[in-house]
């Protein structure tokens, strides 16, 4: 009976996070040696600032940690941000999607369409400014998925680890090897 007990604490424990997926993919034509630089962009931002904040610190520790240097504007790069905790949500950016024939990144293509932020999900796109695509496009689902309480604090604090962790595991594919 205990060892049963065990077993069922266990897999309780690890259920969550087996339940998690991370996704990236990437433009394959894109030459992410000559990235240098990354300025913020619009996203669609979590409702809570503070959650927020944990996020946009996480990737810029990644990305800084990767060698890039962080500017006001005119990075070499675009990066945003998608939350969605409370519900799905639809994003579109003006100059989201792929050129030429390179279909086979997955990233939904053409000028402003909006593509799909499930509940619980966190989305990171790199964008080059210099060919108006996303040349990388990271998605966690399954990450945020909690009832907001009513006390920021409180929240950001329930979920910081998981985010900070997850961030950083996404992070880990960028950039991508080709």
């Amino acid at each position: 009976m205990k060892h049963l007990l065990l077993l069922l604490a266990l897999f309780l424990c690890t259920t969550p996070a087996l339940a998690q997926k991370l996704k990236v993919n990437f433009d394959k034509n894109a030459d992410f040696t000559k990235f240098k630089t990354f300025s913020w962009t619009r996203g669609a931002p979590a409702s809570n600032p503070l959650i927020n904040q944990i996020i946009m610190d996480s990737v810029e520790q990644a990305l800084t940690a990767k060698g890039l240097t962080r500017v006001n504007d005119g990075g070499d790069l675009l990066v945003s941000v998608a939350v969605a905790i409370e519900y799905d949500i639809q994003v579109a950016q003006a100059s989201r999607g792929n050129t030429g024939s390179d279909l086979q990144t997955g990233i939904p293509t053409g000028a402003a369409l909006p593509f799909d932020v499930r509940k619980g999900s966190l989305v990171v796109d790199i964008e080059s400014p210099a060919s108006k695509t996303v040349v990388w496009h990271g998605l966690a689902s399954d990450t945020l998925k909690y009832e907001p309480s009513g006390d920021m604090q409180k929240d950001a604090k329930k979920v910081e680890g998981r985010l900070r962790k997850t961030v950083d595991k996404l992070m880990k594919k960028y950039p991508p090897a080709k």
